[in-house]
């Protein structure tokens, strides 16, 4: 029998580094590692509480690409694009979505929406979970049958700036302009190493097309950790700028 002491403590603010020092980031997920980044975010969201395995003294476990230049290049030469449909979602026009049935019955048909890989049914007390700091939402055409939202959160890594992207709805040349928006919101913040985008989309949705699209704002598809992940139900798309920086 262990003689090893074993405790159980709730994870605080001042416990940053042991928690992230338990695994070294660049051990992690090929360096695309978001604790790091979402560490204090997480903890002061209302629904969160971490916890971690403190043995004899040490905490041991924890539950819960182009240049930065060229890719606002890319976007100031498609600064004319004026976008027609897409527009910002706040958090009231969220609870709003999540509760139209018919709405959902096309965004949505199983019955939940996984944002940032995290599933949520659609109620409208989730709006004010799944919109964090990081999140942007971008809807389009929600009156009609070629409706699409698509929702981003970004953190950064030792690999760089990550950006998850998940697209629902019907994809066509609409998606454009959401993608367009979020990149927008992505070249405000400060980036050092690679930017790597993460797209999730329906099992239905060409894929070729997305690649074709990402091409168009000068991103190239890559292999990187994140090819599969089974709580998605999907398989997501990597695309990548390298950083001169």
């Amino acid at each position: 029998m262990s003689n090893r002491s074993i405790n159980i403590v709730r994870v605080t603010k001042d416990d940053y580094d042991k928690v992230c020092a338990i695994i070294p980031p660049d051990e992690i997920y090929s360096g695309t590692d978001y604790l790091p980044d979402y560490f204090h975010m997480l903890l002061d969201m209302p629904n969160v509480e971490a916890y971690a395995a403190v043995v004899d003294g040490k905490f041991e476990f924890r539950s819960y690409i182009t240049s930065v230049d060229q890719l606002k290049s890319i976007l100031n030469t498609t600064g004319n694009m004026t976008p027609t449909s897409a527009k910002p979602i706040d958090e009231s026009e969220l609870a709003n979505i999540l509760t139209n049935q018919q709405v959902c019955c096309h965004l949505f048909p199983e019955g939940r929406v996984i944002v940032d890989w995290v599933p949520y049914r659609l109620i409208k007390s989730n709006a004010s979970l799944i919109k964090t700091i990081r999140t942007t939402v971008i809807g389009s055409n929600l009156k009609n049958d070629t409706r699409i939202l698509t929702f981003a959160n970004y953190f950064n890594a030792l690999a760089g700036l990550i950006c998850n992207i998940e697209v629902y709805g019907r994809v066509g040349e609409t998606l454009a302009e959401h993608i367009y928006l979020h990149l927008r919101e992505l070249i405000s913040k400060v980036i050092t190493g690679k930017v790597i985008i993460r797209c999730f989309f329906q099992q239905e949705t060409n894929s070729n097309f997305i690649t074709s699209l990402m091409n168009r704002f000068g991103f190239d598809i890559t292999e990187i950790w994140g090819t599969r992940l089974v709580c998605i139900e999907t398989t997501p798309e990597i695309y990548f700028r390298e950083s001169k920086l």
